[in-house]
Order: structure tokens, then C-alpha cells, then sequence
């Protein structure tokens, strides 16, 4: 007899389940004293959202200061949207690009807010500390 699997449906976390885009304008406010108004309400990235240049050394502190993985807030209709996914007889894992150290930051983020995430998968690749180096020059 075989073993009975639910289907799986991976979802991005950035920009469809939380808000990323909210939560980079309030910790770039908190860290460097500048309310930010948003330019380009469509803009993926957050930076083209709120027309901000930053120095290298800013980049560095920003990066430094962000602790936003664990208290992003939700899309509205995104928990209901997740909810309905799983009633259909869904897995649902969150895809990100995100280091792999903020992975369970991550998860507890999204079952904070309700959702039955049963997995996230971060980028393996992605290093904070090379991405640093090269910001220095190194």
C-alpha cells in the first residue's frame, strides 16, 4: 500500500505573505532618524520604494541593526488566503531568499501571525558577512 502525500505549495514570503517593504522603511527611520514616504508604491525592492541612496558604510550599519525577520507584519487576506490552501489539503512551505540563519526567525515570524507554514527554506548561498567585505572593498 502506498504512503498517501499531500500536494505542496511554495510561497514567497517578501511581498505576498509579509511586509517586507514596511518593515526595511521602519528600521531605515529608527537607525538613521529620517521618516521615509513612499515614492513608488509598486516598487519591488524597498529602496526604489522610498528613493533612498545609501553610503556603504550606511549599508553596512542597516545591515547590522535590521531585526526585522522575526516581527514582520502580514498582508491583509494573506493569513485567510493560506488558510483556505491548507483546508484544500495543501503543505505549505515559504520560499525565501533569505540567509539560512534568519530561517527560523523567519518561521516564528509567520506562526506569530497564524500561519500553518510547514517549512521554510532560506538561500544557502546568501552571506551577510561577504556581502559586507564587499561593500568595505575586500
Amino acid at each position: 500500500m502506498s504512503k498517501m502525500t499531500k500536494p505542496i505549495i511554495a510561497l514567497d514570503c517578501d511581498g505576498v505573505l509579509l511586509n517586507y517593504n514596511k518593515t526595511y522603511g521602519l528600521i531605515y527611520s529608527q537607525t538613521f532618524g529620517q521618516e521615509l514616504i513612499v515614492v513608488n508604491p509598486r516598487s519591488y525592492h524597498a529602496k526604489n520604494m522610498y528613493n533612498i541612496t545609501m553610503t556603504d558604510e550606511e549599508k553596512i550599519e542597516f545591515n547590522r541593526v535590521f531585526d526585522g525577520w522575526r516581527n514582520m507584519p502580514m498582508f491583509d487576506g494573506a493569513l485567510e488566503a493560506c488558510n483556505l490552501l491548507r483546508a484544500a489539503g495543501y503543505e505549505l512551505f515559504c520560499v525565501t531568499a533569505i540567509p539560512e540563519k534568519f530561517v527560523q526567525a523567519r518561521l516564528e515570524n509567520l506562526q506569530k501571525h497564524g500561519f500553518s507554514i510547514d517549512r521554510v527554506i532560506g538561500n544557502p548561498t546568501f552571506d551577510m558577512r561577504n556581502t559586507a567585505d564587499k561593500l568595505r572593498g575586500g
